[in-house]
């Protein structure tokens, strides 16, 4: 049996470090950005990137940023950076990118650099086994077993579900103990993650969710 977890490959950690390095580098020098996803990073980002003095585009296809966080934080973050000056877009679909110009259902943004934050790209060895996956996430059931092989799982940034799950280290690691305990059969367990909290910094102020048991 094999089980995949989000540090699995050696190279990923350097990997990791040099694309962060790069990123850095091309914002630093940049006048515009163009970030396409709402979620923790994107938002963060587009924080950052607004207080270094950067004009920017934050893009989200749904219609409301951070969708997985209560409306009230949603709420928040969306007037904080629209009062720090950033064009939120909202329910826009992205279509394709050329260059720096990326376009939408309804328009065109061209700016010195364009940052993907829909989502981390697995272990490169996901893609040479042939797993099913998406952006090198191998797909997983419920059990987080891989939909083409019984004896392989996977958990962390190496596995996507259909259903939605927060990409958050402590829910990576409820997944590893999950996938672990059915990987050796001491349970057949489904996953279920519990996100105890989430928090976020805009325009250099804290705000996020705490989920509290009844």
């Amino acid at each position: 049996m094999r089980i995949f977890t989000e540090g699995d490959s050696e190279h990923v950690q350097d990997r990791e470090r040099r694309r962060r390095l790069n990123l850095h580098q091309k914002v630093l020098g940049a006048k515009s950005v163009t970030i396409l996803g709402g979620g923790l990073l994107g938002v963060e980002l587009a924080s950052v990137s607004r207080e270094m003095g950067k004009e920017v585009y934050l893009v989200e296809g749904s219609d409301r940023l951070l969708n997985f966080m209560t409306r009230e934080s949603s709420d928040f973050a969306l007037r904080e950076l629209r009062e720090m000056g950033v064009h939120v877009i909202l329910k826009e679909k992205v279509e394709g990118i050329e260059k720096n110009k990326v376009k939408t259902n309804n328009m065109e943004i061209e700016s010195d650099v364009v940052v993907s934050s829909i989502g981390f790209k697995g272990p490169s060895l996901i893609q040479e086994l042939g797993l099913t996956n998406t952006n090198g996430r191998m797909v997983v059931d419920e059990y987080l077993r891989s939909v083409d092989y019984d004896d392989v799982f996977g958990a962390g940034d190496s596995a996507t579900m259909k259903k939605f799950v927060p990409m958050s280290a402590q829910v990576a690691v409820q997944a590893g103990n999950v996938a672990m305990r059915n990987m050796i059969g001491a349970s057949e367990e489904p996953f279920q993650y519990k996100q105890y909290a989430v928090i976020a910094k805009v325009n250099g102020k804290y705000f996020g969710d705490l989920m509290v048991d009844s």
